[in-house]
């Protein structure tokens, strides 16, 4: 029989493409769910839901988590704008899914993120050391630091994909919305360049990372031609015929999170991480993809982001006629 593949974080943006494509393969999908009402839509496509929660070790040993599982894809992260401690949900959380894993795993596929590499000016690659600049990405390394040597001692079957930044239909990056409505704000010039993946395309990606990589190896995954931010979101404004979109400096953005800071305060809220967030708006990093391409054979639908938006506008203006 055929044994499980688990997704942790699959209510999330990235989770529900990976889903889809499992399912139409005939794969047997079980799915870590936090809460019980975003497990409800996943059980009734029969998927076999867990209720759990990554930062909780005990309600993962409780649920038999990953029992009969063959394939992990490990999703869940968080903590990038500071909402949430990202050492706990990220490094812990991933030492925790770690340690109720079955001894014949056949793959631990670990979604890190290209912001490990903090700020570069020339092209990065697996090869490059990772210089993160605040605690999201320092919470990332560390728990791939955790998998490679769990690989390396243990022969954990650990491997990890360095992702870019996902867009596709629906993607919060996009900001279509805002776009149409000619509102949109980027944080500083905008010129920063950074690496993008379509969403069917990290899903590929994931994939192929799962049957193909080596254990204890790190992958890089973002298409081929880094874009810089404000040319990736004036594209899209141009497809959608929208007007172009707009910068604002850094030092305004700092004021105004300053005072919703204060705010989240005096209503008992956690602030959200300023530098980080404008850490993240102005990231500057282009990750080659040559390892996926030819270690693992990886062809992109979307080798571009011109090609991967004109596929975004395109269902986007699709269902404002429908």
């Amino acid at each position: 029989m055929r044994g499980f593949t688990l997704v942790t974080g699959a209510t999330g943006y990235l989770g529900p493409h990976l889903v889809d494509s499992l399912l139409a393969d005939g794969v047997p999908v079980r799915a870590l769910v936090y809460s019980e009402w975003k497990g409800e839509e996943l059980a009734e496509r029969g998927i076999q839901v867990v209720y759990g929660d990554v930062c909780n070790l005990a309600t993962l040993r409780e649920s038999d988590l990953c029992q009969g599982v063959e394939v992990v894809y490990h999703l869940v992260g968080g903590g990038n704008r500071g909402e949430i401690d990202p050492f706990l949900i990220n490094t812990e959380g991933t030492r925790n899914v770690m340690d109720v894993c079955p001894a014949d795993l056949r793959a631990f596929v670990y979604v890190s993120s290209s912001t490990v590499y903090g700020r570069q000016s020339e092209w990065v690659d697996e090869e490059t050391p990772p210089a993160p600049r605040f605690d999201y990405p320092q919470s990332k390394l560390d728990a791939e630091e955790l998998l490679q040597e769990a690989a390396r001692e243990a022969g954990f079957p650990a491997k990890i994909v360095r992702m870019g930044a996902i867009y596709g239909p629906g993607a919060s990056m996009l900001g279509a919305e805002l776009v149409q409505q000619g509102r949109l704000r980027i944080t500083g010039d905008g010129q920063n360049v950074i690496s993008v993946i379509h969403v069917a395309d990290a899903v590929r990606g994931l994939r192929a990372v799962a049957d193909h990589g080596r254990a204890g190896q790190v992958y890089c995954l973002g298409d081929d031609e880094p874009v810089a931010v404000y040319t990736f979101h004036n594209y899209l404004a141009s497809l959608l015929g929208a007007p172009p979109v707009r910068t604002t400096p850094v030092r305004r953005v700092r004021v105004l999170v300053r005072v919703l800071n204060l705010l989240s305060r005096l209503i008992g809220r956690r602030p959200l991480a300023l530098e980080a967030l404008i850490e993240l708006a102005t990231l500057n990093v282009r990750m080659r993809n040559a390892k996926v391409r030819e270690e693992l054979g990886l062809q992109l639908a979307y080798p571009t982001y011109r090609e991967g938006l004109a596929q975004c506008a395109a269902r986007i203006l699709s269902d404002e006629e429908e």
